[in-house]
């Protein structure tokens, strides 16, 4: 069984509920606890959850979505390599704030698309480390896609201050085509 732990909402426990996560592959969300503990084999690997709803869950595979709390745990910042202050614990995904060099500003970002990148980096910050080596920084362009509808629909870019709607969004046009920035 694989569990997903998800304390509150987020968009990445909802892109997991979309299709991707259903019961005939034996995983189960469960939102709205919390981890209160974890049992361990003789090899250190995690065999049970133990959360606040005083529920155990066997499992083969977890995965605790744990938002910003384990960016206070782990002091937050983790700049390029995705490397935390606590020894060979990385972070990636919408739980990792690094340094975002287009905006000289820390950022976290919350879709698969970085995930799969920051992942990414980190492996190849891992097996450098490994071999003595260094990789290069991560420098990463917010880019966003929905895969749910048939629609284009394309965003790269931080979303801050005021929005500029381009073209024509007139659901009554023969050929409503329109962007914004």
């Amino acid at each position: 069984m694989v569990s997903v732990h998800c304390p509150g909402f987020s968009p990445l426990a909802l892109l997991l509920s979309m299709r991707i996560v259903n019961a005939n592959k034996g995983i189960k969300i469960i939102k709205g606890t919390v981890a209160v503990g974890f049992t361990s084999d003789s090899n250190g690997e995690v065999t049970e959850v133990k959360l606040k709803v005083a529920e155990c869950w066997k499992l083969t595979l977890l995965l605790v979505l744990v938002e910003d709390l384990l960016q206070r745990y782990l002091k937050g910042r983790l700049m390029f390599f995705f490397k935390t202050s606590v020894p060979n614990v990385y972070a990636v995904g919408d739980v990792a704030t690094f340094l975002m060099k287009l905006y000289d500003d820390l950022s976290s970002v919350e879709h698969v698309d970085h995930a799969r990148i920051s992942a990414d980096q980190a492996g190849k910050a891992i097996k450098a480390s490994e071999k003595g080596e260094s990789v290069v920084e991560y420098d990463y362009l917010p880019y966003f896609y929905p895969r749910s509808i048939d629609l284009a629909r394309q965003f790269y870019g931080e979303n801050v201050g005021d929005t500029v709607l381009l073209g024509d969004n007139n659901p009554q046009s023969p050929k409503p085509k329109f962007g914004s920035y």
